[in-house]
C-alpha cells in the first residue's frame, strides 16, 4: 500500500530515514532560509552535486518570492529542466534509488522529484557477438535513456513512439517499448502491453527472463523474441513495424514478433553486396540443416542403408569400425559431449589462455582419441564438420544443440525413416509456434518484401 507524504518536513523525513536505514549512500540536506523550510534527500555517487548546488539549493535560500503551490517551486523557483510531483513515499524511494533527487517542503503533502542522475555506464562499444566487416559498429550499454537516444537518433520521426513503464519486480525494474504508430500492428501492441503488465518476477531479472515471461511459448526449443545488441538493427525492426523492448540494465534488446528466417541474417547483409549477401545468406541456412542432420544421416547410413554407399567408402568405414569398442551411438554422444566442454572451456576461460588451450587441447585429444582406437577418424570428421557449421548460426544453437541429439537417436533406432518422422513433427511443430501470434515458419514480411532466404537488393525494395 502506498503511504502518503505528509503535510510535515520533519514526518516525511522520518519516514525516509527509515526506510533508507543503514544506508549511507542516501544524504539528507536540510535547507532553510526565511520563506522555506526543506529537505534534499539523494543518493550519493547517483545524483549530479552540480546540478543540486546551482539548480535547486541556490534558488531555493535566493529566493525572496512568495510560493503558493508546490508546482510554483517547479515553474519560478528552481532552474532544473526536468522537475514532476509525486504524492507518495513509494515513489520518492524509487527515484532516490535511481538517482533522482527528492525535495520536500514544510507545509506541502508533495514532493518534487528532480532528474539529477549521474553515474558512470561503459560506451557504446563495438558487440563481441555480433561483429560486421562493413557498417556501423556502435552497440546498447546497459543504460536504458542512453539506448532510447540511440534508437531516437537513427529514426528522426514524430511517429516513432517510446513508452516507459514500470514492471512488478522487487527492483522496480523499468522497460521501454520502441515502435513506429504508423506501421505498428495495434493488436499486437495491445497485446503486449497486457503481456508485460501481468508479469511478475521474484528474483533476478533480464532480457532472456523477461523473454520467458512474454513469449507465446516458453518451453520451446527456438527462441521466439528476437534479441540484438546493435542499434541499427533494431532500428531496422521498428521500421519494419515491429515492436522493440528496451530493458534497463542490459545491453541486448527485444524485438517482436520474430520469424524463423530472421536468425539467418547476419548484421551486415545490408552493408555487403546483395550478391555476396545473398550467398553468405543461403550457406548459413544450409550449415544449419547440415550441423543438425548430418551425424543423423551418417548414422543411418551405416547402420540400416549401407547400399547407399560406395563398396570401397564402405569398406573403410567398416574397417575403421571394427577397431573402435563402442557402438556408433555412443561415438557420436562421446564426441557431441567433448565438443561441448571445449566449447565451454574456451568461452569461459580467461581471454588470454582460453583460444590457445582450445585449439592445443583440440588437436592433442583428436589426435590421441582416433590412435587410442576410441573414436573413428570419419565420426570424427562428421561430428566435427557438424560442430563447424553449427558456430555460423549463433542464434540458433541451443535449438541446433537439442534437435541434434533428438535426430541422432530417431536415426540409431529408425534409420531413415525416422529421420523423415522428425523433420515432419519439425515442420508441424514450427507451423504451430507463435511469437506475439504470428506464426513462427512465417516468411519475413518487411518493407523489402519476399527479404528471406535471399538479401533482395535495395531497388527493388517496396
Amino acid at each position: 500500500m502506498n503511504m502518503k507524504l505528509m503535510s510535515t518536513v520533519d514526518s516525511n523525513i522520518k519516514q525516509f530515514k527509515r526506510y533508507f536505514e543503514n544506508n549511507a549512500m542516501v544524504k539528507y540536506r536540510n535547507i532553510k532560509s526565511s520563506r522555506v523550510d526543506a529537505y534534499l534527500i539523494f543518493q550519493d555517487g547517483m545524483s549530479s552535486g552540480d546540478v543540486l548546488d546551482d539548480r535547486v539549493i541556490k534558488p531555493l535560500l535566493k529566493n525572496r518570492k512568495f510560493v503558493k503551490t508546490i508546482e510554483e517551486y517547479i515553474s519560478v523557483v528552481l532552474y532544473a529542466s526536468q522537475c514532476r510531483v509525486v504524492k507518495t513515499i513509494e515513489d520518492c524511494n524509487y527515484a532516490i534509488l535511481s538517482g533522482d533527487s527528492v525535495l520536500v517542503i514544510d507545509g506541502y503533502d508533495e514532493a518534487i522529484v528532480i532528474d539529477t542522475k549521474t553515474f558512470n555506464f561503459r560506451g557504446n562499444d563495438e558487440s563481441n557477438s555480433e561483429k560486421i566487416l562493413r557498417g556501423p559498429k556502435e552497440c546498447f550499454n546497459e543504460v536504458l535513456m542512453k539506448n532510447t537516444a540511440l534508437i531516437r537518433r537513427r529514426l528522426q520521426s514524430t511517429h516513432l513512439k517510446i513508452e516507459t513503464m514500470y514492471l512488478d519486480t522487487k527492483m522496480h525494474e523499468q522497460i521501454a517499448l520502441c515502435y513506429l504508430d504508423t506501421k505498428v500492428n495495434k493488436k499486437q501492441l495491445d497485446d503486449l502491453k497486457q503481456r508485460l503488465n501481468n508479469v511478475l518476477i521474484k528474483d533476478s531479472f533480464d532480457t532472456n527472463t523477461l523473454a520467458e515471461k512474454i513469449s507465446d511459448a516458453p518451453f520451446s526449443i527456438f527462441q521466439t523474441m528476437g534479441i540484438s545488441e546493435r542499434a541499427d538493427i533494431i532500428c531496422s525492426k521498428i521500421n519494419e513495424g515491429k515492436i522493440a523492448i528496451v530493458v534497463d540494465g542490459t545491453c541486448e534488446v527485444m524485438w517482436a514478433p520474430y520469424v524463423y528466417l530472421e536468425a539467418f541474417h547476419a548484421p551486415d547483409d545490408y552493408y555487403l553486396p546483395y550478391v555476396y549477401a545473398s550467398v553468405s545468406r543461403l550457406i548459413r541456412i544450409i550449415g544449419y540443416y547440415i550441423a543438425v542432420f548430418l551425424p543423423a544421416i551418417y548414422l543411418s547410413i551405416i547402420n540400416y542403408h549401407v547400399e547407399l554407399l560406395d563398396w570401397k567408402m564402405l569398406s573403410n568405414i567398416l574397417r575403421m569400425q571394427k577397431l573402435v569398442p563402442f557402438s556408433s551411438l555412443v561415438e557420436v554422444l562421446v564426441i557431441v559431449v567433448c565438443f561441448e566442454l571445449l566449447k565451454e572451456a574456451t568461452l569461459r576461460g580467461p581471454s588470454q589462455l582460453s583460444g590457445t588451450l582450445g585449439v592445443i587441447s583440440g588437436i592433442i585429444f583428436g589426435d590421441a582419441i582416433i590412435s587410442a582406437n576410441l573414436i573413428s577418424s570419419i565420426m570424427l570428421l562428421v561430428m566435427a564438420f557438424s560442430a563447424l557449421c553449427s558456430i555460423m548460426n549463433i542464434r540458433l544453437q541451443s535449438s541446433i544443440f537439442i534437435l541434434k541429439i533428438g535426430f541422432i537417436f530417431l536415426s540409431y533406432y529408425l534409420g531413415l525413416y525416422g529421420i523423415c518422422v522428425g523433420i515432419i513433427l519439425l515442420i508441424i511443430y514450427m507451423h504451430k509456434l507463435k511469437s506475439l501470434n504470428v506464426s513462427f515458419a512465417t516468411p519475413v514480411y518487411s518493407k523489402k518484401g519476399l527479404d528471406g532466404y535471399l538479401r533482395i537488393p535495395s531497388f527493388l525494395w517496396k
